[in-house]
């Protein structure tokens, strides 16, 4: 049995003392964060001078052994299981398609955690503290995103904003900026410290990440810029992540930071062993089944009942309208979308739905695509629906807001078109 043996993982990649950035021909390692928690490490090995060859199958197994750690830094052991969280890929040549292979598992059974929670950092708005600077809140300001900004006035200008953590732990924290022509350069800190994470190697020789800063400037808006704060362990309470101004790039305008959100999810041994419990939402097939499931206390599971419903067609669907017309005041902005979207599917049948329609799109601070899916319900309806033709001719009469570029998506548009069909008898009239 054919076989390779080293001294650690990093020598079968050509490293040594663990792993360095390097690249070569046939190895490499691209990335080298460090050995803390949560650090990155990626590294390839090409078989081209060295070809393992099998006719039927090949095996390929990594130990995931090695020096393990207390918290308090001592050496636990010298050759023990780890927690490191390790993935890969391999390409080979053969002849034909490969037939009788597993399935790809589904995309939540691929992540490392399954505890994400997304903290809107716009709710906390009250909460946050700002100093050389003012906050403000920005409406749908890239593709329906609510955005905390905060106009900085120069270097050392800062914002404090506070979230809560449910219990002690190992945790992932990231947060997503938004991007900006008068956007400045921030770093981030974490209780008032750069972020520290345990450390699971004590390796002289690696690399450590060191603590970095991103540059908010972008020619034009975006916002879903991704920023790793780090891998702390936190305590169950209250803590704050301050963004410190340290300058702007040349070509900005200004000192503004734009934050959507913080991404707070459980790591570590007990976080990857909730995650391997946790299954996919279970989503009934039949129209009553999923009529229950419009009222089920999991969003993803409301959203996609709604979706299902649309799918199966107006015939079949017809006895969920009433339900699909109470989720049209749901806590969650999507499973509205989702609602608004399989009621356009009725046509006049969904007429009694008018008034919740227009409830629904006359909401203060809605979603642009409530609205959008709203309005393009109503439209459906047809004459039916005329209880919405102010709304809808003053929200048509409005500027047109590109989303994501493209005019169709707009509210505005789905607006004047509704009014067309609502006016005629159910024809439309393509808007320029």
């Amino acid at each position: 049995e054919p076989n390779i043996e080293g001294t650690g993982s990093e020598d079968y990649f050509n490293d040594a003392w663990g792993l360095h950035v390097e690249e070569g021909p046939y190895t490499g390692v691209p990335v080298a964060d460090g050995t803390g928690l949560g650090s990155r490490m990626t590294a390839y090995r090409w078989h081209l001078i060295d070809p393992v060859a099998f006719r039927t199958s090949l095996r390929f197994e990594i130990e995931h052994r090695g020096w393990t750690f207390n918290q308090d830094g001592a050496i636990k052991a010298a050759f023990g299981e780890r927690t490191d969280l390790m993935s890969s890929v391999a390409f080979w040549y053969q002849i034909g398609i490969a037939k009788g292979l597993p399935p790809v598992p589904y995309g939540s059974a691929r992540l490392p955690q399954g505890n994400a929670k997304q903290i809107e950092v716009e709710d906390r708005i009250a909460d946050a503290r700002a100093e050389k600077g003012k906050t403000s809140i920005s409406r749908d300001l890239f593709w329906s995103k609510d955005v905390l900004l905060f106009e900085g006035e120069g270097p050392g200008a800062k914002l404090d904003v506070p979230f809560d953590v449910d219990e002690d732990g190992d945790y992932e924290l990231y947060t997503q900026i938004a991007q900006g022509s008068d956007y400045g350069i921030y770093r981030v800190l974490l209780d008032g410290k750069p972020p520290v994470a345990p450390v699971l190697e004590h390796e002289p020789g690696a690399d450590v990440r060191p603590q970095t800063e991103f540059d908010g400037y972008l020619y034009e808006t975006y916002v879903g810029l991704d920023y790793q704060i780090g891998w702390p362990r936190l305590a169950k309470g209250n803590h704050t992540v301050t963004f410190v101004c340290t300058g702007k790039n040349a070509a900005s305008t200004g000192y503004t930071l734009g934050i959507d959100n913080l991404i707070l999810a459980r790591t570590g041994a007990e976080g990857w062993a909730r995650a391997a419990a946790v299954r996919p939402p279970q989503i009934p097939d039949d129209v009553p089944g999923l009529v229950r499931a419009l009222g089920d206390a999991d969003l993803v599971v409301r959203g996609l009942a709604a979706r299902r419903l649309r799918d199966r067609g107006h015939v079949a669907a017809l006895p969920a309208l009433d339900a699909l017309t109470a989720r049209l005041a749901d806590s969650e902005w999507v499973v509205r979308m989702a609602a608004a979207e399989t009621l356009r599917i009725f046509g006049p049948s969904a007429a009694r739905a008018s008034e919740a329609l227009l409830v629904a799109a006359q909401k203060p601070g809605e979603s642009v695509h409530v609205v959008r899916a709203c309005a393009e319900a109503l439209g459906a309806i047809g004459p039916e629906a005329r209880v919405a033709l102010p709304f809808l001719k003053e929200l048509g009469g409005k500027p047109t807001v590109y989303v994501g570029g493209v005019i169709e998506l707009s509210p505005q548009a789905a607006a004047r078109n509704a009014v067309e069909r609502i006016e005629h008898g159910g024809t439309t009239k393509r808007q320029p």
